[in-house]
């Protein structure tokens, strides 16, 4: 019997120096060693990416290290799932999709096991969204019928950056053209080829310089003028152009003279 005691105590001696070697280690699989610690996450922003990286005290490589923010739909994704290197750091790379439209902050955090590091915060400023109206054009005409007049505006109506100055790809923006002919009559807008109503409007994808080429066309219907009359046209573009709640305005001025010669006059030269 006290042989039995004493083989009995013996094993429990033996597992309980097996699990106090075996407790408080780190594993792969995301469990962190009860003694060491999680230092405070660093985060930085670069064009559209958001860069975050903490560090593991005890420098254990493969250790599981669960990254998230709180940016919603401007990021691309909630949380991501990293492993610590040979240094005991693990990294992740967020990518800005969003539209941000007014200043705000985004909290990155960082766990492994039952450690929280120091979350960090990133600072996204608004959008920036730039409108370049075509420039001022004229034309000259002789016409006694009733006839129109298109102007077909170069370059980009819009350029959206970010608060850094980075091009924002792929983003809406919402166009719309007011178009005066003489103070009341209205002119026509193609976008494309497409008639776009003055009470409508288009919705483009910026392309990877983050602009929107201006692909419109404005139609300027105008009277025939009689022989010897001369007519001034003035057609008043207003372009409007969003994204979010950010809206931008710009004007451009069209001028069409329309001047029949008077026929006496030929006759006589």
């Amino acid at each position: 019997m006290r042989l039995s005691r004493i083989f009995f105590a013996s094993i429990l001696f033996i597992f309980s120096v097996f699990i106090a070697g075996c407790g408080g280690s780190g594993d792969k699989d995301g469990n962190s060693e009860t003694t060491g610690t999680l230092g405070a996450v660093s985060a930085s922003k670069v064009g559209n990416k958001i860069f975050a990286s903490v560090t593991y005290s005890n420098a254990i490589q493969g250790l599981s290290v669960t990254f998230t923010n709180n940016g919603g739909t401007l990021v691309d994704k909630q949380s991501i799932e990293a492993r610590t290197n040979s240094s005991g750091v693990a990294s992740a790379v967020f990518t800005i999709v969003g539209v941000n439209t007014a200043k705000r902050n985004i909290t990155i955090s960082a766990s492994t096991g039952g450690l929280k590091a120091v979350p960090a915060e990133i600072i996204l400023n608004a959008v920036n969204l730039e409108v370049t109206p075509p420039s001022n054009a004229s034309k000259d005409i002789e016409s006694s019928r009733d006839t129109y007049v298109d102007f077909i505006p170069e370059g980009f109506l819009a350029t959206l950056t970010d608060a850094d100055g980075y091009p924002i790809q792929n983003a809406d923006v919402t166009i719309s053209v007011q178009a005066t002919l003489n103070g009341e009559g209205t002119a026509v807008f193609f976008w494309e080829g497409k008639i776009i109503a003055s009470n409508s409007s288009i919705t483009i994808k910026t392309d990877s310089n983050g602009q929107i080429p201006n692909l419109g066309t404005i139609r300027v219907p105008i009277e025939g003028a009689s022989p010897g009359e001369e007519k001034d046209n003035v057609c008043t573009v207003i372009w409007k152009v969003s994204t979010g709640d950010i809206f931008r305005y710009g004007t451009t001025q069209l001028s069409v003279n329309n001047s029949v010669p008077d026929e006496k006059e030929e006759t006589e030269n």
